[in-house]
């Protein structure tokens, strides 16, 4: 034990009698352990903890390939889903969703925040059920029905102070009115 005290006396002596050395040294390793942790995180969050969706290990994603390019994905357009779900014979359920921005106004000032636009039984493939109010109904898939939202619980906390009363509110989504049905649990990955 002495031994390792003595050795690391002089190597804070040694540090401290070169501070150029041990400036480098000090930012080198922050440069190295800094994107370490943060690729860490990430990792640890999207492979090594399971997302908290019910029956995980049966929900899959399909995407398509362009002809010719069989590493690059591509998402697949409304009439392929249709056509999928149509002649589907092997999955319990399909859901379709596409990943986009939203101008949020009519209700305090305008944000812009990340959403999707999804079929009605998004929630029933992941396993989600409302915190508040409910979720999509089947037949608010058809055009002229599809004009509800459900928003995260993370987007009601911050932008709508919780209001109990939220539900059957309704804001502008790019320039389109929709009402709000529903209201995510806390729990779930989905943010806004």
């Amino acid at each position: 034990m002495h031994t390792i005290i003595q050795d690391l006396q002089y190597a804070f002596r040694m540090l401290f009698k070169n501070p150029g050395i041990t400036t480098v040294a000090i930012l080198t390793l922050a440069v190295g352990i800094g994107p370490n942790s943060a690729i860490f995180s990430v990792v640890d969050v999207l492979v090594l903890r399971p997302l908290p969706f019910e029956n995980i290990d049966r929900i899959m994603t399909l995407e398509m390939s362009p002809e010719g390019h069989p590493d690059e994905e591509e998402g697949a357009s409304a009439a392929d889903f249709l056509d999928w779900r149509e002649q589907n014979t092997v999955f319990e359920q399909m859901a379709a969703y596409e990943v986009t921005n939203v101008n949020i106004t009519g209700i305090g000032d305008p944000e812009y925040v990340s959403g999707a636009l999804v079929t009605a039984n998004i929630f029933d493939v992941i396993g989600i059920k409302a915190a508040h109010g409910r979720l999509f109904l089947p037949d608010e898939d058809e055009h002229g029905n599809d004009q509800v939202t459900v928003i995260s619980h993370n987007l009601w906390q911050r932008r709508f102070n919780g209001d109990p009363n939220f539900v059957g509110a309704t804001m502008s989504l790019n320039g389109g009115n929709t009402t709000v049905i529903g209201i995510l649990p806390a729990d779930q990955p989905i943010s806004g």
